[in-house]
């Protein structure tokens, strides 16, 4: 893993001079949010929670509607009134909901909700990619449950794309701090990237956003697990 961050480190580099493609950052008009939740109840709050968290983000957009250059924050002038928000669900319960609340939906997953593998999330992650660089959204979030213990999960709202620098380099610095933590450090080595850093991270770079969406729905699988358990647990 230490050696890895180390290899991000030098890719991340190109990060200050690449402006298109799935790096592009733009004002804010239109969002695509990807919306986890379950496909049946029975586990305590783990999609109330959710929705909760939704509709707050949708009665106050204004997180939503910041997108960032490095460090610099690009605000919308667009109101709230007239952002779009569309949005992907996987879960019947997240779809229900969102159709009440007058949000349009674009595609739902919901043989996503219970323990994929990466290759089922490929075809959803291809369309997100597809809308961002047509364009057709400024900005995409995906919704999820952060799984912190067995008693305690979070709903988060987690910044998909444009990819971020910023967030590259918060990977990077916990990864940095975990190798000290177990002995791993290295001393800093400069990579040479072939055929160039450009073209290595146009390959990496489509397999990233497949593994966060990836992530974002296994932290919500082992949260509505726990959540059910806890209802189980309840009510005996």
């Amino acid at each position: 893993a230490h050696t890895a961050s180390s290899v991000l480190t030098n890719l991340a580099r190109v990060f200050n001079s690449a402006q298109s493609g799935l790096l592009e950052v733009r004002e804010v008009k239109n969002i695509l949010a990807i919306a986890v939740t379950s496909n049946r109840g029975l586990c305590g709050s783990f999609n109330s929670q959710m929705i909760k968290k939704i509709r707050e983000e949708l009665e106050n957009p204004e997180k939503l509607k910041i997108n960032r250059k490095g460090r610099e924050k690009i605000e919308s002038k667009t109101p709230n009134e007239e952002l779009r928000i569309d949005f992907i669900t996987i879960g019947k319960k997240g779809e229900s909901s969102i159709k009440k609340f007058g949000k349009e939906i674009v595609a739902s997953f919901t043989e996503l909700a219970y323990l994929p593998k990466i290759d089922d999330v490929r075809p959803m992650a291809r369309l997100v990619m597809d809308d961002y660089l047509a364009k057709k959204y400024d900005k995409v979030v995906i919704f999820y449950t952060d799984y912190v213990s067995a008693i305690k999960q979070e709903t988060k709202v987690r910044q998909i794309l444009p990819i971020s620098k910023i967030d590259i380099e918060k990977q990077i610095a916990e990864m940095d701090i975990l190798a000290k933590e177990y002995g791993l450090e290295e001393p800093a080595i400069e990579y040479k990237v072939e055929p160039s850093p450009k073209e290595v991270l146009e390959f990496i770079l489509p397999r990233l956003i497949e593994m966060q969406i990836y992530h974002a729905i296994l932290e919500s699988n082992a949260s509505k697990e726990s959540a059910r358990m806890i209802a189980m647990k309840n009510a005996t």
